[in-house]
This record gives structure tokens, C-alpha cells and sequence, in this order.
């Protein structure tokens, strides 16, 4: 190093001058190398649908049955005997359509059948509205779950004999998949599913039917993020009428919730529509109820004090069944086995547009229909003057 007194005037401004300009080129490097924090930003919705419609959203619906990251939601708030359930890809933001039964099974006879005006609008505005709420859903802000998911879960999930012929056979197509180890997936239920239905599953999971490890029940209105979803489709919105279907039910049933000992509470059992549920029609008058039981010396069921799996049982070995048109049928003529040779159905005269005889037999049993107020036509009190 030199010394300064060896550095003329001007040779000692020139380092004066280079060492200020590296001293000032460090401090722009420290300030310009020290990482500012981030500032938040919003969660901006990822997708938009502005223009989405009743009648255009099968154009954004896809029919593919399984897809990698999705999000999924069921509604908590019901639309009469249905509720609004929909899986959505997240990096597209087209829904499944097979995960909401009004927009896959449902679609020909109503979506197509109604054409575009009120009715279609009262039953398909709720899945719309849905579909645009999840369409611009931060996904960084949904419930992950890090599993590949098949739901338990349709648009009837809350009853009728519509969610359970899809119950069923969704559950029978599981079990089958189980049996051949190709499932290895999580099973997706409904903590906000008809009451027989949850018996079913914990009675499932207590014979070791299905593997309780791999259940997961979701709540209403949390949009759960799963890393794949696949979708088994019901092939039919009733078993009543399809016998194929209704034979593989009864198999089913039979096979994995049928007890050795099951034994009716009478030879003739019987299970009515006696108040009103998630439907109104149907409703037999109690004078009616007396009459019939009466005429088949009948013992009535409660299915709400007995479960699912003790009416599966009252009725596996009864020798006669008598019912009323609607769900009591339609749902519960499946649990019936061998031993069955009579089904009487009455029905109403506030089901005289829906009703059809769908069966003449199931298994060994001979079916038999009535109209009520035919067969028992209501007491008319008299007066007397005085």
C-alpha cells in the first residue's frame, strides 16, 4: 500500500473519489438485497361465471366420472325431499356432473322434459347458484383433505325411496370393489343423511363390511378440497319397476344385514304412511289404518323406533306385507325375503296420477293393489233431529 505522503494532490482525489462510490454502491446493494415482507392480497376468485344460467349450465357441466383436485360442498338447507351437493375440478372449474343427480340422471326426463320456464328454474336454480359459489371459491381457503374420495352422497340423501335405491346400490358397487381390492379409497357420507342410512353404515362398519378407517362424514356447508374424487353413479332413480335392480338390492340386503335369527313380530306385518314426511301425499287416515290391519290381522311397524336394520329384520321373514303406495312401498318391498307369498299395496286418492301397478311378483310374493278409499270408504257421521 502507498503511502500518502508518495500520492500527489490530484492521484489522492482519484481514491478519494473511487472508495465513496464503492461505499455508496454497497449501501444500494444492502437496501436493495434486504426482502421487503409481501403485502397480503386479497383472495381474488380464481374463476367467474357471470353469465352462468339455468339454461346453459349443462354446457359447463363435464360427464367425466373421476377428476384430480376438486372441490366439494353439500348445502344444508333442503329442497323438499332433495339437497344441493356438487364437486367441482379446481383448475377448470367445470363440475362433475355426475355428482348431482339433476344434472346427470335427472336431466332427460326434467332438465330436457320441463324446457326452459318455472318449473325448471325452481329445481335447478339452487344448483346453479351453487355452481357459482364454488366456481370463484378461493380453493386456498377450502377444508383439504389430502385423500382420493367416492361419496356415499346424492342429491336424496335425506330419503325417500329415491335416496335409498341410490344408497344402495352405490354401497352394493362399493362393497364390490372392496371385494376384488380395487377401492382403496375414502368413503364420503353425509353426517345430515336420513337416519336409516347412517344405521346402515354404522351396522356396515360393525360387521366389517366397510372399513371404518376410511369413512369420513362431512358437514353441511364446508367446501372440502379433495386430491381426487370419482363418482359412482346410481343407474336408476327408483329400483320400483326395475326388477333387475330390485333383485340385486334384496341380494345385497340380505347377504350383509339379515341376522340367522330374524323373526317377525307377526305373520302379517305392515308398514304405512300414518303422517306426513318429506312428502305429503300418501297420508292414510287412522280409521284406515284400523281397517286395514284388521283385514290382514296385520301387526304395524314403526320403522323410526325400530332402525334400518330392525325393519330389515321384521321384514326379511314375514310371510305377508301389507303397505301404502309411495315410499312405504317402494323402499321397503326389498328388505322382504323367501318366506313372502302376499304384498298388498293401498293407495291414495292424492297419488291417483303416480299410481302404477310396477310389479305383479317380487321373489316368491304375489302383489295385490287397492285403492282406499275404494276398499274402506271414509265414515260419513250421521244426524238425528230432534
Amino acid at each position: 500500500m502507498l503511502h500518502k505522503t508518495m500520492l500527489t494532490p490530484r492521484r489522492r482525489r482519484a481514491v478519494y473519489v473511487s472508495c465513496t462510490a464503492l461505499v455508496a454502491a454497497a449501501v444500494v446493494v444492502a437496501v436493495l438485497g434486504r426482502r421487503r415482507p409481501a403485502r397480503p392480497r386479497p383472495h381474488a376468485p380464481v374463476w367467474s361465471l357471470p353469465n352462468l344460467t339455468v339454461d346453459n349450465v349443462l354446457e359447463r357441466c363435464d360427464d367425466a366420472l373421476a377428476a384430480a383436485d376438486v372441490l366439494y360442498r353439500v348445502v344444508g338447507r333442503p329442497h323438499f325431499n332433495y339437497l344441493d351437493v356438487l364437486a367441482v375440478r379446481t383448475r377448470d372449474r367445470r363440475c362433475l356432473a355426475a355428482s348431482n343427480e339433476w344434472l346427470s340422471l335427472l336431466r332427460r326426463p326434467y332438465y330436457a322434459g320441463w324446457g326452459p320456464g318455472v318449473r325448471r328454474r325452481l329445481h335447478y336454480a339452487p344448483v346453479v347458484e351453487l355452481y357459482a359459489r364454488l366456481a370463484q371459491e378461493d380453493a386456498g381457503a377450502a377444508t383439504v383433505v389430502d385423500e382420493a374420495a367416492t361419496p356415499l352422497i346424492t342429491s336424496f340423501s335425506r330419503g325417500t325411496v329415491h335416496g335409498f335405491t341410490d344408497f344402495w346400490l352405490i354401497l352394493a358397487a362399493w362393497c364390490d370393489r372392496e371385494a376384488t381390492g380395487r377401492a382403496n379409497r375414502t368413503l364420503l357420507v353425509y353426517d345430515g343423511s336420513d337416519r336409516g342410512m347412517l344405521d346402515v353404515v354404522r351396522a356396515a362398519t360393525d360387521a366389517g363390511v366397510l372399513d371404518g378407517t376410511r369413512l369420513r362424514f362431512l358437514r353441511p356447508d364446508v367446501t372440502y378440497r379433495f386430491r381426487s374424487l370419482e363418482v359412482l353413479p346410481s343407474p336408476a332413480h327408483t329400483y320400483w319397476g326395475a326388477p333387475v335392480l330390485a333383485r340385486r338390492v334384496s341380494d345385497f340386503v340380505h347377504r350383509h344385514f339379515v341376522r340367522p335369527d330374524a323373526t317377525p313380530p307377526g305373520r302379517a306385518v305392515a308398514v304405512l304412511k300414518t303422517r306426513g314426511g318429506l312428502t305429503g301425499q300418501g297420508v292414510l287416515a287412522g280409521d284406515a289404518v284400523a281397517a286395514i290391519l284388521r283385514r290382514h290381522d296385520a301387526v304395524l311397524l314403526d320403522g323410526a323406533a325400530l332402525g334400518e336394520i330392525g325393519l330389515i329384520n321384521a321384514l326379511a321373514r314375514a310371510e305377508i306385507f301389507v303397505t301404502s303406495w309411495g315410499t312405504a312401498v317402494m323402499k321397503n318391498f326389498v328388505y322382504l325375503g323367501e318366506n313372502c307369498t302376499d304384498i298388498f299395496v293401498y293407495h291414495t286418492a292424492d297419488f291417483a296420477s303416480q299410481f302404477s301397478s310396477g310389479f305383479s311378483r317380487f321373489r316368491n310374493a304375489a302383489i295385490h293393489y287397492a285403492a282406499v278409499e275404494d276398499t274402506f270408504p271414509p265414515t260419513v257421521p250421521t244426524t238425528t233431529n230432534n
